[in-house]
């Protein structure tokens, strides 16, 4: 790969790419801000149902890495439905992931103005309008991204360190005074298919699968990596157990805190503030005001971990040829995807902008509609890259055994389209109760794959070459050679 479309090599390791997924994911803001959702709908058996959505990322991981063994990309989960299909279903593939993470990072704006402004307010007094708050993210993510990747991985180890901290601490203190308000055992029935297996199981799972958002991380940062090949996989199976273990044990520890026959209807009461209350009678009311600060900075290592992989996306799909070439190019100093970044913090900044224009509610209108966009979309991707997995290996000689290249990867094909169709079935809840053209913006993913279908159509497998977004593309003999 010509230097100036190369990116930064040998420049994360293991914890570094760790941190960069995990802080992709935001568990810190997912405990205050998903789990609620999940008590609603499945009250104790919340602690279970984290570790069903962690177990189904873990059989999508087997096939996921056998794969990653043969191809080192910034390209992300196309260039695996690329190599497993066609160029044009990874075209397809590529514009469907395109809108995807665009709707997820300018909907998460619009959470994290909110969050925001409230924080603002309460602790100096000031009414800044959402607005300003969000331009002004913009162009310093849009800065960080610009800058060498480093720069970045620095930044979210501390935040990511510094919030897990807090609630790691509510947990632990829990632990020790124990549940129900203090001085009652711990009890492990959130653990038991007896309470996870209830009637709002479908919904809370769907919630759940959501709070992984950002685990392709792992492989849009491979170019970047040390050692790729080893790196990948510690990488990817590390970070499930932390996030899946994080979410367990904290939705567990939250459980008892509340009561386990009561954290159900305590959430359907009050979901902003109960884990706040909860803070305050474990801890104490100034660890319930630094929590509250640090949504903030957990937001901030959200959009940051997102507009990287974004922009390592356009940069990867421009050196593809399904955008434009120009936006290949990576810094002559940083070799970051300079171009790219710029592209996305210009794109963030007009879609945001429309519901400014719009005067739409930047939490119930932004959030909701572009959240509820991307989760379907993301879900749609996964399951679309385990049966990519199937059909890279049929076609290819490999001394992967048949658990990695046939049954993990239908069992997570399989899992996540009962996912999608739980999406398109409760869109409505997914959006806040929004029906109508708001019930149906899901169609946009089919919508736009087409458009990428026809763009690769029109322009000929010749000009669209996805070996062009692997570092070190691995071409295999066909089985039929």
């Amino acid at each position: 790969m010509p230097p100036n479309q190369s990116l930064r090599r040998n420049a994360i390791g293991v914890p570094g790419l760790v941190f960069l997924v995990i802080a992709a994911v935001g568990p810190v803001g997912a405990v205050l801000a998903a789990t609620p959702l999940v008590f609603m709908q499945n009250g104790a058996g919340a602690t279970g149902t984290y570790v069903l959505a962690a177990a189904l990322f873990g059989v999508f991981s087997v096939g996921y890495v056998a794969m990653s063994r043969y191809m080192g990309t910034a390209g992300g989960f196309v260039t695996y439905i690329a190599r497993g299909f066609s160029p044009r279903v990874g075209a397809a593939a590529a514009y469907a992931a395109l809108l995807v993470y665009c709707a997820m990072l300018c909907g998460l704006y619009g959470a994290f103005a909110v969050f925001t402004k409230q924080t603002i307010d309460e602790y100096f007094g000031m009414d800044v309008p959402w607005e300003l708050i969000t331009l002004i993210t913009i162009a310093l993510l849009g800065t960080l991204a610009y800058n060498k990747v480093e720069f970045s991985t620095r930044i979210l180890a501390v935040l990511l360190v510094v919030e897990a901290a807090v609630i790691l601490i509510l947990d632990i203190s829990i632990v020790v005074r124990g549940g129900d308000g203090g001085g009652a055992p711990m009890s492990f029935i959130g653990f038991t298919p007896a309470a996870m297996l209830t009637g709002g199981i479908g919904i809370a799972f769907l919630f759940a699968l959501s709070s992984f958002g950002g685990f392709e991380a792992t492989v849009v940062f491979s170019e970047e990596a040390r050692n790729p090949r080893r790196t990948i996989p510690l990488a990817t199976y590390a970070s499930i157990l932390l996030i899946g273990g994080f979410y367990a044990f904290s939705t567990w520890a939250i459980a008892n805190g509340v009561g386990i026959e009561e954290v159900q209807q305590t959430a359907q009461t009050d979901p902003v503030g109960f884990i706040l209350a909860l803070s305050d009678h474990y801890v104490g009311p100034v660890w319930s005001d630094l929590m509250g600060i640090l949504v903030v900075a957990n937001f901030i290592g959200i959009l940051l971990g997102f507009t990287n992989i974004l922009s390592r996306y356009v940069f990867a799909m421009a050196r593809v040829g399904v955008l434009p070439r120009g936006l290949s190019r990576t810094h002559t100093k940083y070799q970051s995807p300079h171009r790219a970044s710029l592209v996305v913090s210009v794109a963030a900044a007009l879609v945001t902008g429309a519901f400014m224009i719009a005067s739409a509610d930047p939490f119930s209108t932004m959030y909701s509609l572009l959240f509820a966009l991307a989760s379907v979309g993301l879900l749609s991707i996964i399951a679309a890259t385990s049966l990519s997995a199937i059909a890279f290996f049929r076609k290819n000689r490999t001394p992967e055994r048949i658990w990695g290249t046939t049954i993990f990867p239908i069992l997570s094909a399989i899992g996540f389209t009962v996912a999608i169709y739980l999406s398109v079935a409760h869109f409505d809840v997914l959006t806040g109760g929004q029906a109508g053209l708001a019930g149906l913006i899901w169609l946009l993913i089919p919508a736009v794959a087409g458009v990428g279908y026809v763009v690769a159509l029109v322009r000929g497998d010749g000009q669209i070459d996805f070996t062009r977004a692997e570092s070190d593309p691995s071409p295999l003999p066909s089985r039929a050679a």
